[in-house]
């Protein structure tokens, strides 16, 4: 534990967030005119029901667990649409030293996390000494593979980033015949990826127990929604995650679906959150963050006495490790810019 002896705000711009985010403002017109809503409980046991919304994507992420990238504005979850190839319908070639395998383009989808009630209907929620838990599932973990694997093997991949399971795990899972590449079993971890390979990976999910505190709707219009986002829930699926995560406490118990992350929290921050419900109003509100129009203010206590007079740095942030999430100040890492002011010691 620390000695916490004193409170400092922070206010960052740019596209790297903070950890501890305890308020957000924007200039936007879609965060004008909106309204309190009524709390909805939802009956977190049942499946929501509605009308399954066309077009909603199969998850892509591996079957194995990434987490978070820092620093991005949209998050990369298991639901991501993969970019499409030039050329719509077109069914892409590649060669290997053997024979020659045809692999189908992804399906280009709209921007943002898009889910329907297929999804949100996989498992059902449970209460229990304080805490949100998920009944176990099996799940289908699906992804193309990314830039940075091109060239790299499977053993690669999963030693360096993904951090939920030992080496063995995935030994175990091409032996039993639930790891596949391009849809075919996966005999031995060395095989290189290439561009578009698609991997699939069956799971028996337990996913982590969270705070059982409610998901509040702060405000809500036609464009957006606003929410207070209690600490040791994500954002949205990643890693270990899925249905612990605010867009499915959303979909499932607030019927709010296909929302658009404006924002990230970290897992462990409290704070404002706020969604787009369209994909134009999420690139409107996404400009303005690029146009440095967009501000957040953190709250967070630490050790040791800050200085009493107003720092300001504007260090750009690299990512060092996917597979732990860390970061450090870098020169080719993006920019951003945060104040800090004392409140109190």
């Amino acid at each position: 534990y620390l000695n916490l002896g004193r409170l400092t705000s922070a206010r960052t711009w740019g596209s790297c967030w903070g950890p501890m985010a305890e308020t957000f403002s924007t200039g936007a017109e879609a965060a004008s005119g909106l309204r309190a809503p009524v709390q909805q409980n939802g009956d977190a046991g049942g499946d929501t029901r509605g009308e399954r919304t066309s077009g909603s994507p199969k998850p892509v992420d591996a079957g194995v667990e990434p987490p978070q990238e820092v620093g991005k504005p949209t998050p990369v979850s298991e639901e991501q649409a993969p970019v499409a190839p030039s050329g719509p319908g077109k069914r892409k070639k590649r060669r290997d030293a053997t024979r020659e395998r045809v692999v189908p383009p992804p399906k280009k989808r709209r921007s943002g996390v898009s889910f329907s009630d297929e999804h949100f209907a996989e498992t059902s929620y449970y209460f229990e000494g304080g805490l949100r838990k998920v009944r176990p599932y099996y799940f289908d973990f699906r992804t193309y593979c990314k830039g940075r694997w091109v060239g790299h093997s499977l053993l690669h991949v999963f030693s360096t980033e993904f951090r939920a399971q030992p080496l063995a795990y995935y030994e175990a899972a091409v032996r039993e015949g639930r790891l596949h590449l391009n849809e075919e079993r996966v005999q031995d971890l060395s095989i290189v990826l290439k561009d578009n390979d698609f991997l699939r990976n069956r799971v028996h999910r337990h996913e982590p127990p969270v705070t059982a505190e409610p998901v509040r709707l702060l405000a809500e219009n036609e464009d957006v929604v606003v929410v207070d986002k209690p600490s040791s829930i994500p954002v949205h699926p990643c890693g270990r995650f899925r249905h612990n995560t605010v867009i499915f406490i959303l979909g499932k118990e607030h019927q709010l679906k296909e929302l658009h992350p404006l924002h990230r929290l970290d897992r462990l921050t409290s704070g404002v959150l706020m969604f787009a419900k369209t994909a134009a109003v999420s690139e409107r509100i996404h400009e303005q963050v690029r146009d440095r129009q967009l501000e957040k203010e953190y709250v967070c206590r630490v050790e040791g006495e800050f200085p009493a007079e107003e720092v300001t740095c504007k260090e750009p942030i690299l990512v060092v490790s996917y597979k732990v999430g860390v970061c450090r100040v870098d020169a080719r890492g993006k920019p951003c810019e945060t104040v800090f002011q004392r409140l109190s010691y």
